[in-house]
């Protein structure tokens, strides 16, 4: 069984569909070889605890599948697939150590610019609430905005990413 959906509508979600059908094996090896990459790139912890090495491991996987690209908005943390697949400033923010830890770094960092882009239509103010389509639904509280500036000191605390600062 293949589950496929696009914001583009039904043909494009068929379309995907077909193509995973027709080259599943493939794609199987693909998906296999993409997450062994991500556990011998990303952060690793090695205890004498194979449990908690193994927790480890499917942690990290679980922090990659909330990202999410949107070629309207961008690529940023996600509330979280498949219940919540928009962008909510709070859970970025909450979610930016996770991600620093587990060594996406690179993934952090576009999730704060992505709030930031769209924060900058409204003088600053960040998002509580973004769909995929770029539509705002609710601009949220000042928390947002505060929790905001305590992620990015983060990232730079993290990374020491000057550049990451000026952008």
């Amino acid at each position: 069984y293949v589950i496929a959906g696009d914001h583009r509508g039904d043909t494009y979600a068929r379309e995907s569909a077909d193509r995973i059908l027709r080259d599943y094996e493939n794609e199987i090896e693909r998906k296999i070889t993409y997450y062994n990459g991500i556990d011998r790139s990303q952060t690793t912890v090695s205890t004498p605890d194979d449990g908690l090495n193994t927790t480890f491991r499917w942690a990290k996987m679980n922090v990659e599948w909330l990202i999410q690209e949107s070629p309207i908005v961008g690529c940023g943390a996600t509330g979280g697939f498949q219940d919540f697949p928009w962008y909510f400033g709070v859970d970025i923010q909450l979610s930016t150590l996770g991600l620093l830890v587990s060594g996406f770094h690179a993934e952090a960092k576009a999730s704060l610019r992505l709030l930031s882009n769209v924060g900058k239509k409204k003088h600053g103010r960040i998002p509580h609430e973004i769909v995929s389509n770029g539509n705002v639904y609710s601009w949220g509280d000042i928390v947002e905005t505060t929790l905001f500036a305590k992620a990015v000191l983060d990232v730079y605390l993290w990374t020491a990413d000057h550049d990451f600062l000026e952008s």
